[in-house]
């Protein structure tokens, strides 16, 4: 299974996830903004980051752009990054995949469907299967 770093400003939903990917058998540690998130990856190496786009003071495409332009942050340049969003204009969707991401994933979204496309995504059972 995978450790998933997950980056939203919103405990509420940080927990959902969470719980969600855990659930499966995935290591998770989160983080709620941007500066937290490229800290936290760099110190545990996570092996995808989850993260919202639409977060206050270093939103989701600053993060993505720092991990993958900074030099500071060549070491986990490699780690792929989905974003999540509920904005689906396609000149938005469009700068998030300029930016780096692997997947785009449009909000609303059930937490427990995060597990199944990320799986789809990425064309793997490494993330898992909900339980009944």
């Amino acid at each position: 299974m995978a450790f998933i770093l997950v980056v939203d400003d919103s405990p509420e939903l940080r927990q959902v996830y969470q719980q969600q990917l855990e659930d499966v058998g995935h290591r998770v540690a989160t983080a709620p903004d941007g500066h937290t998130a490229l800290d936290t990856a760099l110190q545990l190496q996570p092996d995808l980051i989850l993260i919202d786009l639409e977060m206050p003071q270093f939103n989701g495409i600053q993060t993505l752009t720092a991990l993958k332009t900074d030099p500071g942050y060549h070491a986990i340049r490699h780690i792929p990054v989905v974003l999540l969003s509920c904005h689906t204009l396609p000149h938005q969707i469009q700068q998030a995949f300029q930016a780096g991401c692997e997947a785009y994933i449009v909000k609303p979204i059930d937490p427990r469907d995060i597990i199944e496309e990320l799986s789809l995504l990425f064309h793997s059972d490494e993330f898992g299967a909900l339980s009944p």
